[in-house]
């Protein structure tokens, strides 16, 4: 059994030659064996991890390993109720085959079966290859004989529903006015119809085709094709198609294609679209465009759009509304590692953004909260690991300002307040800015700066732009200077001109006055974070 495994899993990869089960080869390298490994949930089924290891190496003749990204062959094994699971075999050329099963209550059997289970998928999945090399002796316990059985004769469970077809018995119409009141009190098990028509609801365990009702339609396990109802569907497991209801859409699997419902639409993971009036629920992500007043996903790969939008994981993409919250935490297994502590990879636009985590990409709104990211636009922004400094800083005018400077690795807000005793006035002061670290504690800022002098009065206002060298001291104090350019704009022709001087030109523009001039800052800075 160890020889045929391994052919197995290298006959799966390219042509097998026939003769090569003949005589047993030389052993191999490791790295050429393709071990299997395993990814056992754990307490799945409320089994223990160990034992079920143990009983897939006895039944497969085979070690195995702990899977890890690298691994090239892989069973996985996933609870999906008390006594239920789903094992998936995955081979190095992307193919893979699943099967779903109840298993015995009696923690020993139903170990037993997941083994027994293993070897079921591997042989399934390689029949055609090492159909003349794979002869297992048939299980010598007494309890193993219904166990296989019931392995052998559940139809397979396969990702997705359009393919499933070993098991099931086809019919072309199917008719109920309730469940069990017409056809499916007639139908033998694992039923699945071409066409469904139901009234308040009805059963069959699947539809491979179209499935209608004015009240209620109601499918046990999969549907393949569409499903409309005038107030609701209901799908006990995965959809590959559409659902179309007037209120309720709800599968309690995954949806490659599309939802769309009036009031609340619900699946485990989409591939494709949600669009609900009300609420619209996805746990297990998105993968595509989730539409509705209220959004909620497990992560997405594309757009999350509300009024409130909402993930528990990492927007890939766009999340826009006018609240819209993001956890940390990757939108699938293949990125965990990397991207971890990210919350946003694309825009997430609002009024109010919240990212848990980090913002790699653009937050755009009028509150900002982020652990750390690459640009925050608002007036309002929140950066729990960015810098923060005051600033306090003098110009050529006589001018003296004192602001607090905030903003992530590459970028700061500025908020301040500034006063000039020559000229007895004063005003409010904002800014935004880039940074740019250099060698040997020197850094580079470009800063656009306003100030408001004429708050409480006529107009009066600065506009500044500022290039400054800085270098820290010591600790968080540094201190810097550079050179500015500014405009001076008023529409009282009382005021005094800020700035006199060779280099100062000044102008009208209808009831405007204004000067311009170059100029030069100093300041010193107390900052964490940099």
């Amino acid at each position: 059994m160890r020889f045929l495994f391994g052919a197995l899993l290298v006959c799966t990869s390219a042509l097998c030659v026939v003769h090569a089960a003949k005589a047993d080869p030389p052993p191999a390298p490791a790295a050429q064996r393709g071990e299997l490994a395993l990814d056992i949930e754990p307490g799945a089924a409320g089994l223990d991890a160990t034992k079920i290891r143990a009983a897939i190496e006895r039944e497969l003749d085979a070690p195995t390993s702990a899977a890890t990204p690298s691994s090239r062959a892989v069973i996985s094994i996933r609870s999906r109720g008390e006594h239920r699971v789903l094992m998936t075999f995955r081979q190095a050329n992307g193919r893979s085959v699943a099967r779903e099963v109840d298993l015995p209550q009696e923690p020993e059997r139903a170990t037993e079966m997941l083994g027994l289970l293993a070897v079921n998928l591997v042989r399934d999945e390689a029949a055609e290859l090492i159909a003349a090399m794979m002869k297992r002796a048939a299980p010598t316990s007494a309890d193993a004989e219904p166990i296989a059985q019931a392995v052998a004769e559940r139809p397979a469970t396969d990702v997705r529903p359009c393919r499933r077809r070993d098991g099931y018995h086809f019919v072309t119409l199917g008719v109920d006015f309730a469940p069990f009141v017409g056809t499916s009190s007639l139908e033998p098990d694992h039923t699945v119809r071409r066409w469904s028509l139901q009234f308040a609801g009805g059963y069959s365990e699947g539809v491979h085709g179209i499935a209608l009702s004015p009240l209620l339609s109601m499918t046990g396990t999969f549907v393949c094709g569409a499903q409309v109802a005038g107030i609701a569907n209901i799908v006990g497991g995965p959809v590959e198609g559409a659902q179309i209801g007037a209120l309720v859409d709800i599968a309690n699997g995954d949806v490659q294609g599309a939802q769309f419902a009036g009031g609340l639409s619900f699946a485990r993971r989409v591939r494709g679209a949600q669009i609900a009036g009300g609420m619209s629920l996805a746990p297990g992500g998105v993968d595509g465009v989730q539409l509705s007043p209220v959004a909620i996903a497990g992560g997405n790969r594309g757009a999350q759009l509300g009024l409130i939008a909402l993930s528990t994981r990492e927007v890939s993409g766009l999340q826009m509304g006018v609240a819209n919250f993001a956890a940390r935490g990757a939108p699938g297994p293949e990125d965990a590692d990397e991207r971890a502590d990210e919350s946003i990879r694309g825009t997430q636009f609002g009024v109010v953004n919240v990212a848990t985590g980090t913002v790699r990409g653009i937050q755009i709104g009028v509150v900002n909260y982020a652990d750390d990211t690459d640009f925050s636009l608002g007036i309002v922004n929140i950066i729990r690991k960015g810098r923060v400094g005051i600033d306090v800083f003098g110009s050529e005018i006589g001018s003296i300002t004192g602001a607090l400077k905030h903003g992530g690795k590459y970028w700061h807000y500025i908020y301040g307040a500034a006063y000039n005793a020559r000229l007895d006035r004063g005003g409010f002061v904002l800014g935004l800015g880039a940074h740019l670290p250099l060698r040997r504690s020197f850094y580079l800022d470009v800063d656009s700066l306003a100030e408001d002098d004429g708050a409480f009065g006529p107009m009066r206002f600065l506009a500044q732009l500022r290039t400054i060298i800085g270098r820290r001291l010591v600790g968080p104090l540094a201190v810097y200077g550079g050179l500015t350019y500014n405009a001076y704009f008023t529409n009282d022709a009382a005021t005094e001109a800020p700035m006199k001087g060779r280099f100062v030109t000044s102008g009208t523009s209808g009831s405007v006055t204004y000067w311009r001039w170059p100029g030069m800052v100093a300041g010193l800075q107390l900052s964490t974070g940099d």
